[in-house]
């Protein structure tokens, strides 16, 4: 029995890193595409203001495409968005633009956000409401 693992040993070994190598190349090669459920932060809330009505921020659905084996490390690090609203002024804005603003490691490309614009409302913020 120990005859069949040892005979040809160098042939064997060659032939098991051969077929390491090609598993890695089609894990790496294969796209697939995966959807995330992504929380839009505001991020630089103007001074005195307050955003009306929901208290959850926005969710975004996006799509992000690439190699799948890229695609396995979102499952441990999910994609983050986040938008600059620090010229917004009191009243409704509409946001728009996400794919430029998620964040995905480089190989990776995302492929659909929805919704693809959010209002947003800004009033003046009351004592009561910090």
């Amino acid at each position: 029995m120990r005859k069949l693992f040892t005979q040809n040993l160098p042939a064997k070994l060659i032939a098991l890193v051969l077929a390491l190598l090609l598993w890695f190349y089609a894990a790496w090669e294969r796209n697939a595409e995966q959807d995330f459920r992504v929380t839009l932060e505001l991020k630089n809330l103007p001074v005195g203001l307050a955003v009306a009505g929901k208290k959850q921020p926005p969710q975004l659905d996006i799509s992000v495409a690439g190699p799948r084996i890229l695609l396995k490390k979102l499952e441990y690090a999910p994609p983050a968005a986040a938008i600059d609203i620090a010229r917004a002024r009191e009243g409704t804005s509409v946001l728009t633009g996400f794919e430029k603003l998620v964040k995905v490691p480089p190989g990776l490309t995302v492929t659909r956000v929805y919704p693809a614009s959010i209002e947003i409302k800004l009033e003046k913020s009351t004592m009561q409401d910090r």
